[in-house]
């Protein structure tokens, strides 16, 4: 049932009660291949009297000290944040021909939770007036809207983070979560490879990327990566001293930043109420594959690199439309070499990692054996 205020009735009649899941069964090899997020989705908010016992839920709070990041980096218990009370959340579950969609609102405490809820998909809609004025930069505005009406296009373009590796990548399985609430178009047209010069407006990649756009719904990119790797292939080459590399990469970062912006204003032109959600790397400097390319210098460069993107979050999360899916934050740094295929690409399990935190960032939520999305924190900017 809902747990929350002022809710309504109408959930699916076969559900799955907090009593009944078991989220951490060793016997389920498909729970047993994923990697546990840190963050929201490792526990339900603490609660007050309202909801009570739920099984998936959250809280919505004031950020007053705006110390909440991104989805995965927040602290939705913070006691300097004040609840969110009566705030509008939809959730919307397999129909016939449509979403079932079910409505209640956040109670004194911020919070709101489902008891029970049918097994598989559902997705979540917190419906704050201004998706833009959330300090965790994850409330999408146009997905939800595609959800109810039944159809959502999706776009995924850039380098090869979603285009190489064993198949099905993360984009079709993305697609797959989201089918059994809303038919999906997968449009993945990334190109391995490619950096970020490349999908420059004017370009053949983002003329294609153009035909696209028009009636697109969801816009997902991940690009840079590939510039990195030409300054690392230097590093391993030049006798250059190790603080003029650095000056040289971050030079180059400022670049790459530079460009990345100029193709989200592009999108944003052509796209205007897509929500477009930007992948943040997380920092392969963790990983065993990087550690044996690195050798002594892989502290330093850690370090270096976290300064890197938490500044790059910071700096796209102030982009109006845009959602940053913050996987520095969502992989845990001694998990990171478990999802990769080589340095940079993922595996079969960083492809269905990928499609689980996106799908949870959307607002999706798996009720079952391998459970997504169980809880979510929102801070609104005071």
């Amino acid at each position: 049932m809902l747990v929350g205020c002022d809710s309504d009735d109408g959930l699916p009649a076969d559900v799955v009660s907090s009593d009944d899941v078991d989220a951490s069964d060793p016997n389920d090899t498909e729970a047993a291949d994923t990697v546990t997020p840190p963050g929201p989705d490792t526990a339900l908010p603490p609660l007050g009297s309202c909801p009570d016992s739920p099984l998936a839920g959250g809280r919505v709070y004031m950020d007053n000290n705006r110390s909440s990041a991104s989805h995965w980096d927040q602290d939705i218990a913070d006691p300097s944040d004040a609840p969110a009370a009566d705030v509008t959340v939809l959730l919307m579950s397999p129909g016939d021909g449509a979403p079932a969609v079910t409505s209640l609102s956040t109670c004194s405490d911020g919070t709101f939770g489902w008891s029970e809820l049918s097994p598989g998909s559902h997705i979540v809609e917190v419906a704050v007036d201004d998706p833009d004025a959330t300090t965790t930069r994850n409330v999408p505005a146009r997905f939800p809207e595609a959800v109810r009406e039944g159809n959502v296009v999706m776009v995924t373009f850039g380098d090869s983070i979603s285009h190489f590796g064993p198949s099905p990548w993360f984009p079709a399985q993305l697609a797959d979560l989201i089918a059994p609430v809303a038919n999906v178009d997968n449009r993945n047209i990334a190109v391995p490879g490619s950096t970020s010069d490349e999908w420059l407006p004017g370009t053949a990649y983002f003329s294609r990327l153009q035909a696209e756009l028009d009636d697109a719904d969801v816009v997902v990119f991940s690009i840079g990566g590939n510039d990195l790797q030409q300054l690392a292939d230097t590093f391993d080459t030049s006798n250059v001293e190790p603080n003029v590399l650095i000056d040289q990469g971050l030079a180059l970062i400022a670049d790459v930043q530079e460009r990345l912006i100029t193709v989200v204003e592009a999108v944003r032109a052509q796209a205007l109420d897509a929500d477009v959600v930007w992948l943040l790397y997380p920092n392969y400097t963790h990983s065993d594959q990087w550690g044996a390319r690195l050798g002594d210098y892989q502290a330093a460069a850690q370090h270096l690199l976290t300064g890197v993107l938490e500044d790059m979050r910071s700096d796209f999360a102030a982009i109006d439309g845009v959602i940053v899916a913050d996987m520095m934050s969502a992989i845990p740094n001694d998990l990171i070499s478990d999802l990769l295929w080589d340095e940079v690409h993922l595996n079969a399990a960083g492809h269905r990692f990928y499609a689980e935190r996106l799908f949870e960032l959307l607002g999706g939520v798996v009720v079952g054996p391998a459970p997504t999305g169980l809880s979510r924190g929102v801070g609104l900017a005071p």
